[in-house]
C-alpha cells in the first residue's frame, strides 16, 4: 500500500492503481511526497512514477500451474507407491 502527502495532509493505504489515477488526473501533484513498498524514504511522486506504474501492472495473484496426473498402465508402478 502507498501513502502520499498533499498540502500537509497524509493519506495512507492507497493502491498503486489509485496513485496512478491521481497522478494522471493531476489530483496528486508530481511534487507531492509518496511512500510505498520497498522505499526507504519519502520521495516526490515524479521520482517514483515508474515504480508506481510497475507495481500497478503486477498481477494480483499468480495462476496456479496444474499438471495433468500421469495415468499408469496396468501392472505399472509409479513412484514409490
Amino acid at each position: 500500500m502507498w501513502s502520499y502527502i498533499v498540502n500537509g495532509e497524509q493519506t495512507d493505504k492507497q493502491t498503486a492503481h489509485a496513485l496512478l489515477d491521481l497522478l494522471k488526473t493531476g489530483a496528486l501533484p508530481e511534487t507531492s511526497l509518496v511512500f510505498g513498498p520497498g522505499m526507504r524514504a519519502w520521495k516526490p511522486a515524479a521520482e517514483v512514477r515508474d515504480l508506481i506504474k510497475q507495481v500497478a501492472e503486477m498481477p494480483l495473484y499468480a495462476e496456479p500451474s496444474i499438471s495433468k496426473p500421469r495415468i499408469s498402465k496396468p501392472g505399472e508402478t509409479i513412484g514409490n507407491l
